[in-house]
């Protein structure tokens, strides 16, 4: 009422009164004139509900002070919250015992400032790890937001020091749901046990900006990207369609600090994506990290999608690959590297060494999920069965990880079978044959102890060949499906192919490319070698979400004129500025002394 009242006040005031603010004499105003025309009534009261709908919108997004940094008092500010308002959280320690659920498109801010170019933090507002460990674990937000609704969280810091040491699962942080305006930023984890510090669920899409990771448990501190689910959950959408690269539909990672001193070989700190997932790690520091992505195997769901990762600097103290992907196709390029020469960025389907349970089973040459040879001379025509190369009888076994199997009857020529499918018909179980002598075959199979599949003696065999598993590495879009059972068919998948260039190892300027691990795979058709992808551009960065958002420091020192006790205070709502494709510049790196480009101070 207080703004539709000076509103009406000043329309007044500018019919009767002089520059000063006086009463004059009365005059022919330009309303009194015969030649111009009167507004009517309808129309001046429509300005008016417009003008008045704008102020009321403004007054309503309100920044709401959490007394501390307790469980009680952010849970009881978050309450009286609605979308588009901030809770301020003071500095200051508090522990947290269980899970504080969000189903607002709000903005919850600490006073935590990083520096993610040094890995540095001051922590001001710190949340200590008392969750109680239950059954499918629980983190410290768990968030839904959907289409419509921004959601952000920064300014804190997550510590497990003080709390217990056994590993909780499934994400500190939380994100579900279908927005894609999620923003997790300014954020410091340090010696913290849970096996995934930010999880990305559902369909979600938006950036996580300047974190630091530090002293973090051995095979923890992942982040879990498992957002492409579409309707149904298991992934089939974003596989049906092509990648996107160089667009908006992914979840960005950029202006991290990884320090994982957790060796000596450990994948914690790093990126995992499952369930169609899609995301981009870009303009990071990262030591020992692993970026990887679990393929479409057991259960129903697909693997994860598309991934680009460049202009990263990698400090590398493992004698192993890169990691990589088992299923979808990555980009790479522009990255450094430095300390240990890496081998490159592995490519494996894990389908072709271990038959798994669930929808896929096993690549074993006679999967209709898979494009299989169906004739003599190694070619497939659709409609004939999978050809049976051989088969027969097993004699003997050295069941390892790198084993043999041994047919006493046969007289193979020598590494006739490299490359090719060995499957037990009872079960499924399935191994990739590395070679053959005149009777035994070389084979390999998934290395967890905890799947050995073992042959015995008169168990029966059979060898196929397998041209293209689905969604292997390199593996684009296909067919859709849906429902719990699709039956099984080929899908008709393009290969799309990953694409490596300008990354570089500093100490000698070697190229690092790919590592391939799976039998099928070639260089210049599922993967190419300093090769850009043609058409490619890298989105936006920094991510359009970091614009325009005020930095933590600064709402906070603006938090007493917007507070929800000033409420006549205009306040300017955070939202991204308008996405452009200018030439990308480095992204500030401290909220505490920088004001993100072109941001006023709300209220003003």
């Amino acid at each position: 009422m207080a703004v539709q009242t000076q509103l009406r006040a000043r329309i007044q005031s500018g019919m009767h009164c002089d520059a000063t603010g006086g009463a004059e004499r009365h005059r022919l105003s330009d309303f009194d004139s015969p030649f111009v025309l009167r507004p009517s009534s309808a129309v001046l009261s429509s300005v008016l509900a417009v003008l008045f709908v704008g102020a009321s919108s403004a007054m309503q997004a309100r920044i709401i002070n959490a007394a501390s940094p307790s469980l009680a008092d952010v849970r009881g500010a978050i309450a009286s919250a609605a979308d588009g308002d901030t809770v301020i959280v003071p500095a200051g320690t508090a522990s947290w015992t269980s899970a504080l659920t969000i189903k607002k498109g709000i903005t919850i801010q600490g006073q935590t400032t990083v520096d993610s170019d040094s890995g540095t933090a001051d922590d001001k507002t710190v949340l200590v790890d008392n969750l109680a460990r239950i059954p499918g674990g629980q983190g410290f937000f768990h968030c839904t937001t959907n289409a419509g609704q921004a959601l952000r969280i920064t300014g804190i810091t997550f510590t497990g020091t003080g709390g217990p040491t056994e590993m909780a699962y499934n994400g500190a942080i939380r994100v579900s749901g279908t927005s894609d305006q999620a923003r997790l930023d300014h954020l410091h984890f340090t010696n913290l046990h849970h096996n995934n510090y930010i999880a990305i669920y559902g369909n979600v899409r938006g950036v996580s900006d300047h974190v630091v990771e530090n002293k973090i448990p051995s095979q923890q501190g992942q982040q879990k990207v498992f957002n492409g689910a579409g309707s149904e959950g298991y992934g089939d959408e974003v596989w049906s369609q092509p990648a996107g690269y160089g667009g908006p539909d992914f979840f960005f990672f950029e202006d991290w600090f990884v320090n994982n001193t957790a060796g000596p070989f450990t994948a914690s700190g790093g990126w995992d994506a499952n369930i169609g997932g899609k995301f981009v790690i870009r303009h990071c520091h990262l030591y020992d990290t692993e970026i990887l992505c679990h393929g479409t195997e057991g259960g129903r769901t697909r693997g994860g999608r598309a991934q680009e990762i460049y202009n990263n600097d990698y400090h590398w103290s493992y004698l192993t690959t890169m990691d990589g992907i088992r299923s979808g196709t990555l980009v790479v390029h522009d990255n450094t590297y430095d300390g240990i020469e890496p081998q490159g960025y592995g490519l494996q389907t894990y389908r072709m060494i271990f038959g798994y349970d669930g929808t896929w089973k096993g690549a074993t040459g006679a999967n209709p999920w898979d494009y299989n040879v169906t004739e003599p001379d190694g070619i497939h025509i659709d409609g004939h069965p999978p050809y049976l190369f051989e088969s027969g009888t097993v004699s003997s076994a050295v069941n390892n990880p790198n084993g043999t199997m041994t047919d006493s009857m046969k007289n193979w020529i020598t590494n006739q079978w490299n490359g090719y499918a060995l499957r037990r018909p009872s079960d499924g179980a399935t191994w990739r044959i590395a070679g053959n002598t005149n009777n035994t075959l070389n084979i390999l199979q998934w290395g967890d102890p905890c799947c050995i599949q073992k042959w015995n003696a008169n168990n029966t065999y059979e060898i196929h060949k397998v041209l293209q598993a689905l969604d292997q590495p390199g593996a684009g879009a296909s067919d859709p499906i849906s429902g719990d059972n699709p039956t099984p068919t080929w899908l008709h998948q393009v290969r799309e192919g990953c694409y490596s260039w300008n990354n570089i190892y500093t100490p000698n300027g070697h190229r690092i490319n790919w590592r391939p691990a799976s039998p099928g795979l070639l260089e210049g058709r599922d993967y190419f070698s300093d090769t850009p992808l043609p058409g490619y551009t890298p989105y936006t960065y920094p991510h359009p979400l970091t614009k325009g958002l005020p930095s933590p420091e600064q709402m906070t020192r603006n938090a007493t004129e917007n507070s929800q006790h000033n409420l006549r205070k205009k306040r300017q709502p955070w939202g991204g500025k308008k996405l452009d494709r200018k030439k990308a510049k480095k992204a500030k790196e401290n909220a505490a002394n920088e004001t993100a480009d072109g941001q006023e101070n709300p209220g003003n």
